[in-house]
This record gives structure tokens, C-alpha cells and sequence, in this order.
């Protein structure tokens, strides 16, 4: 418990008192031996009410600190309140925050849902939209922070409530221990007044002024009191007045920010596609919520320098406790002397003119305690004064701050409806440009793709006799002229059951032209094929013989795409071969092609008979770049089969081809063997043309 200037003065008084009583009683007791018993009784009826007035101050003072404890109590659990208050504000700007952070999520999806339907030039929006959700995302990091922080004060608001409930105890504990031992100061202070009720007659005149100056320094310490509660009451004025500006900041602000959220709806009906540039608005606000925080903790810091002054008066008041206890330390020496005073009878006159001295001195000391604590009230009125300058100054500075705040927050409403319709500009001309982009890419796949028909009729109408390699096998080779130039069409048109005749043409033969006819047969895919003519021949002296010409071709393989030909890749087709006088149209052929290693092997199943397993082997070959195109050769090996006495003979020749269309899809190609000792018609010769297996 804190004693007050009254309740220490009046403890002064009373000790003075009982000294000074001690000091008379001792003189009267050498000039008069014996007293009355009515003098006693009187002297005992005062100190019984001197002690009953002391117990009604003491618990006066007791339950004076109670209250201010109490009071302590309500304001740490206001302070607590406070801090509950604005972590539930801050939850709330949290839940704001995560609002507009689905928002812009949201506008993030249309953004890409738009940017899949869109050109390339779109990414740059899809982007911004992006930085955008960030953006969010960083403010709602921001607006946790902020809870953490509140919830961070409210539980240091909890906190200070426990000490100071703590302290509450404390003081209520110290209050028990001063009555404890003020009741036992009475008790010996009993003693004392009943052993010395003799001396108390003569001090009475001394101890009536003494009470007079007691009244005296108790109205002036109530005085100092009314004075002090005066100062707190206009720093609380002060305190509620800022707390009451600051509120009506936070109401304007909230109602800008209602005008911004209504604008922003406004604009987003307006235009969907411009959603993503309310996260700007959520920054302002974020920053405007931070601007009033720096407001209130302004606020909060002139409310600390108030306590800081409060703080400063009650070292005040500790201060003229000391002083008043170095006054009663000064009055104990008086009654150290008292009491040798009372030793000597023949000084207790002299003696107790000393102790009147001493209690001079102690009463200048009290006044200067007294005059010490008045400058000191003064002083802490003083830093009350300043503490309620500086508060105003921070409410004049929230006042500018929220004026500032309103005009950035009308400023950036124009910019971002500025923001918005730059935007839906940039959005329709770029809508535009895609569109126009689009009628300029479908015109000109169009003029391609014509262009393209045009050179593929072009190329079709005009390809050389070249792009082909014909292979004349004629089993006569005096009547080769007699055949024209024949063409594989590769027109993906088979026609392998189709027989063409009566092919009259006329060709240069021994310098004269010679009418002839012929029959063709033709098996076309769609990028190679393959065929043989034939017709008799009538020569003077020879006879009639039948002569055949053995073509293939297609549309090559260009040579430069050979690096970019990988892996492998099994063809399969069909084939016309020829041995002996057997024709066989529906041969088949099996080709394997390893292009990383560049080898081509495989074989050519004739049905003859009068080959050993009627199967042309097309034995390992090379896969090159041939007249600038893709081509392959390789040996050709065959058995033909003995009949009666004779033995079957090894047969070798070559097989050679080039690879047709795009990516190597197709081939085409020839064979020819034969047996070393003879020649002519006991040749074996094959065209064939394959596709490629996927």
C-alpha cells in the first residue's frame, strides 16, 4: 500500500505528540510527585480517541489503495478489451484480404481460360494477371502478419492485466502487513502514553498547535490531491478526446473504403475482364489500414507519455514520502533526546525547549516537503501539459493523415477507373489485332494451300522421265526400241489386275519410224509403284518373240532429309518377276531398313518353282544419298533348281531402289541376276515396290 502525504503528516503529528507528552511529563514529575486520577482518565480519553481517529485514517487509507488497484484493474482490462478489439478488426481485414485474394484468383482463371483462346500476343496480360494474384497473395501475408501482431498484444495486454492483478495482491498483502504492524505500534505506543498519561497535561497546548498544523498540511495535501486528480482528469479528457478523433478517422475511412468497394463492383460489371486490377485497391487499402495504425500507435505513444507523467508524479509523491520519513527520523532523535531528558530532571526545562526547537525544525522540514512536492506537482502539471500539446499534435497529425488518405484514395480510384479503361482499350484493340491476325492467317493458309494444289498439279502435269528409273529388260535385246517410254503414275491407284492393250506408237528403229504395239501391267501406290509392258515381235528371218520392259518409280525421297531419317522401318509390297519363261505378276517383297546405321536387307518370294524356296534373297545393303536422293543397293542371290542331270546353279546379281515420299514412307526398285555361262533369258529379273509398316 502507497502511503499519502495526509495519512504520513498525521503519523508525524501523533509521534511528535507522544515525545513531546513525554518530555512535560518528565518536568511535572520533578516539580509535582502525584497527579489526580481524573487528570489521567483525561489523558486516557484523548489518546483512546487520537487512536480511533489514527485506525479510521489508516483504514480510510487502506481502502483508498484498494480503489486505485481496483481502478489499475479496470484499466488493464480496458487496455485488454482494446487489444481484443483491434485483433478482431484485423481478423476482419484478414478476411477482406483472402475476399479479394479469390477474386483476383478467380480473375487469374478467366485471364487463362481467355489466354487458350487467344494469340501469343496475350501472355503478357496472362502475366500481369499473375503479378497480380502475387501481389494478393503478398497483401494477405501482410494482413496475417497484422493479426499475428494484434494477437501478439492482446496476450501482452493480458499480460500487464496479470501483473498489475499481481501487483493488486501485493499491495493488498503490504496493506495487511501495515496495519499488522501499525496495530502493533499502537500497541507500544499504549504503553508509552500509559506510562507517561502524567506528562501528557502539559504538552497538551503544544499538541493542540501541532493538530492545528496537521489540519493545516491535510487540507493542503487534499488540495494537492484535488489538484492531481484535476490534471488526470483532463489527461483521461484528453486521452477520450484523441480516442474519439481516432474513431471518427477510422468511420471516414471505412466509409471511403465502402465507396471504393462500391466502385470497384461498379467497374468489375462494367467490364469482367479488368477484375484483376482490384488487387491495386486492396494495396491502397492495405496501406490506408496501415496509415491509421501508425495513427493509433501516435496516439498510444502520447497516451504512454501521459502515464510516463503520471509515473513522474507518483515518484513525486515517493519523494515527499522519503522526506517526511527523514523528518520522523529527525523526530526519533528528538525523542532519543527527550529521553535523556527524562533522566535528568534538573535539564527537563532546557530539554524541553530543545524538543519544542526540534519540533520547529521538523515543522520547517515538513513545510519544506511540503514547498519540494508542491514544485514537484507543479512540475508533473507541467509535463501533463506538454503530454496533452504532444496529444493534440497527433491528433491534428491523424486528422491530416486521413485527409491525406482520403485524397490518395480518390486519387487512386481515378487511376485505376483511368487503369481500367486503358485496359479494356488495350483488351479491344488487342481483340482487333487477333482477329485481324486471324482473317490474315486464314487468307493466307488459303492463298498456301492453293499455291500449293497449283505446284502439285504442276509438278504432276510437267515431271521428267528422270524422277523414274525404267529398267528395259527386253529378252531380245535387238527389239529394246521397239518399246516407247513408259511412266508409273504413283497415283495410289492399283491397278495390278488391269491389263492396257493395243498400244500403238511409233518408234525410231534403224533410222526408220515402225508402228508397234504393246500391253502394260501397273501397280501404283500413292508415292511409288512398279509394272512391266510387253508385245511380240515379228522379225524377217527370226520369227515371232515375245520381248518385256520391267519399269519402277515414284516421287523420291529428297537426299537432304537422309541425317533426319532415324530408327528402323519394315516395308512390305508386291513384286513382278520373271525367270525362264515364267511370269510371275503377284510376287511379294520384304524389305527391313535400319536408317541409324544406314543398311537395308530383306527378300523377294517369286512362287516359281524352279527356284530353290521361289525366294530372291536381298542380301545386306547400304542406305545412301544417290543422285540427290535417298537410295539403296545391295547383292542379290538366288538357287535355281537342276531338273534331270542338271545341278542347281548359284545365281547373284544386284538389287538396287530409292525410297519414295515424305519420311521415307514408300520404295521402289529392281533386281537383276544372273548365271556367269549364260545369259539372255536365263536371267532372273524383279521390279517391286513396297509401304512402310506402322
Amino acid at each position: 500500500m502507497k502511503p499519502t502525504i495526509k495519512t504520513t503528516a498525521l503519523a508525524i503529528l501523533i509521534s511528535l505528540g507522544a515525545v513531546a507528552c513525554g518530555s512535560s511529563g518528565g518536568g511535572s514529575g520533578g516539580d509535582q510527585p502525584s497527579s489526580t486520577t481524573n487528570n489521567t482518565t483525561a489523558n486516557g480519553t484523548t489518546q483512546s480517541q487520537a487512536e480511533t481517529t489514527q485506525n479510521n485514517q489508516t483504514q480510510n487509507q487502506s481502502e483508498s489503495s484498494s480503489s486505485q488497484v481496483s481502478e489499475q484493474v479496470a484499466a488493464a482490462q480496458k487496455q485488454a478489451d482494446e487489444a481484443k478489439k483491434q485483433a478482431e478488426l484485423a481478423l476482419q481485414q484478414k478476411a477482406a484480404a483472402e475476399k479479394q485474394l479469390t477474386i483476383a484468383q478467380q480473375a487469374a482463371k478467366e485471364a487463362q481460360s481467355a489466354q487458350a483462346q487467344a494469340e501469343a500476343d496475350k501472355t503478357s496480360q496472362v502475366k500481369a494477371a499473375n503479378d497480380k494474384v502475387k501481389q494478393a497473395e503478398a497483401q494477405l501475408t501482410a494482413a496475417q502478419k497484422q493479426v499475428a501482431e494484434a494477437e501478439k498484444q492482446a496476450q501482452l495486454a493480458q499480460q500487464q492485466k496479470a501483473a498489475v492483478e499481481q501487483q493488486a495482491a501485493a499491495a493488498q498483502q503490504a496493506a495487511k502487513s501495515a496495519q499488522a504492524a501499525q496495530t502493533q505500534a499502537e500497541a507500544d505506543k499504549a504503553a508509552q502514553v500509559k506510562a507517561t498519561n502524567d506528562k501528557l497535561k502539559q504538552a497538551e497546548t503544544q499538541l493542540t498547535a501541532a493538530q492545528k498544523q496537521a489540519t493545516e498540511a491535510e487540507k493542503q495535501a487534499q488540495l494537492a490531491q484535488q489538484q492531481q486528480a484535476e490534471i488526470e482528469k483532463q489527461a483521461a479528457t484528453a486521452q477520450q478526446t484523441a480516442a474519439e478523433k481516432v474513431k471518427q478517422t477510422e468511420t471516414q475511412l471505412a466509409a471511403a473504403q465502402k465507396q471504393a468497394t462500391e466502385a470497384e463492383k461498379q467497374a468489375a460489371a462494367a467490364q469482367q475482364a479488368a477484375i484483376a486490377a482490384e488487387a491495386a485497391q486492396a494495396q491502397a487499402e492495405a496501406d490506408k489500414l496501415a496509415e491509421v495504425k501508425a495513427a493509433q500507435e501516435q496516439v498510444q505513444q502520447a497516451e504512454a507519455q501521459l502515464a510516463a507523467a503520471q509515473k513522474q508524479t507518483e515518484e513525486a509523491e515517493k519523494q515527499a514520502v522519503t522526506a517526511q520519513q527523514e523528518a520522523a527520523e529527525k523526530v526519533k532523535q528528538a525523542e532519543t533526546q527527550l529521553a535523556v531528558a527524562q533522566t535528568q530532571a534538573e535539564q527537563a526545562e532546557r530539554q524541553a525547549a530543545e524538543a519544542r526547537q526540534a519540533v520547529a525544525a521538523a515543522q520547517e522540514a515538513q513545510a519544506q516537503a511540503e514547498a519540494d512536492k508542491l514544485a514537484e506537482v507543479k512540475a508533473a502539471q507541467e509535463q501533463a501539459q506538454q503530454a496533452q500539446t504532444l496529444l493534440a499534435a497527433a491528433e491534428e497529425q491523424a486528422a491530416e493523415a486521413a485527409e491525406q488518405e482520403v485524397a490518395q484514395l480518390r486519387e487512386a480510384e481515378a487511376q485505376r477507373l483511368a487503369e481500367i479503361q486503358r485496359q479494356q482499350e488495350e483488351a479491344e484493340r488487342l481483340e482487333r489485332e487477333r482477329i485481324e491476325a486471324e482473317q490474315r492467317a486464314e487468307a493466307e493458309r488459303q492463298a498456301e494451300e492453293e499455291r500449293l494444289a497449283r505446284e502439285a498439279e504442276e509438278r504432276h502435269k510437267n515431271r521428267e522421265l528422270n524422277n523414274y528409273a525404267v529398267v528395259k529388260q527386253s529378252m531380245n535385246g535387238q527389239a529394246d526400241d521397239f518399246f516407247a517410254p513408259a511412266e508409273i503414275m504413283a497415283d495410289g491407284i492399283n491397278l495390278g489386275v488391269i491389263r492396257t492393250s493395243d498400244h500403238i506408237q511409233s518408234v525410231e528403229s534403224s533410222g526408220r519410224s515402225v508402228r508397234t504395239s504393246y500391253n502394260t501391267y501397273t501397280y501404283n501406290l500413292t508415292e511409288a509403284g512398279h509394272g512391266y509392258s510387253y508385245k511380240d515381235v515379228y522379225r524377217e528371218g527370226a520369227g515371232s518373240t515375245t520381248d518385256y520392259q520391267f519399269i519402277y518409280g515414284g516421287n523420291r525421297t529428297s537426299g537432304e532429309t537422309i541425317e533426319q531419317l532415324q530408327g528402323s522401318a519394315s516395308y512390305q509390297g508386291k513384286a513382278v518377276t520373271y525367270f525362264l519363261g515364267g511370269l510371275d505378276e503377284y510376287a511379294t517383297v520384304n524389305l527391313n531398313a535400319d536408317f541409324d546405321q544406314k543398311n537395308i536387307s530383306g527378300q523377294i518370294d517369286t512362287g516359281n518353282n524352279s527356284i530353290k524356296d521361289g525366294l530372291i534373297h536381298l542380301n545386306a545393303g547400304t542406305i545412301s544419298n544417290k543422285d540427290s536422293s535417298v537410295a539403296f543397293a545391295g547383292e542379290a542371290t538366288a538357287i535355281s533348281l537342276g531338273s534331270g542331270s542338271k545341278n542347281p546353279l548359284d545365281y547373284s546379281g544386284m538389287y538396287e531402289g530409292y525410297f519414295m515420299g515424305e519420311n521415307a514412307k514408300q520404295l521402289a526398285g529392281s533386281a537383276e541376276l544372273e548365271y556367269e555361262p549364260f545369259d539372255g533369258e536365263h536371267k532372273m529379273h524383279a521390279v517391286f515396290s513396297a509401304g512402310k509398316q506402322e
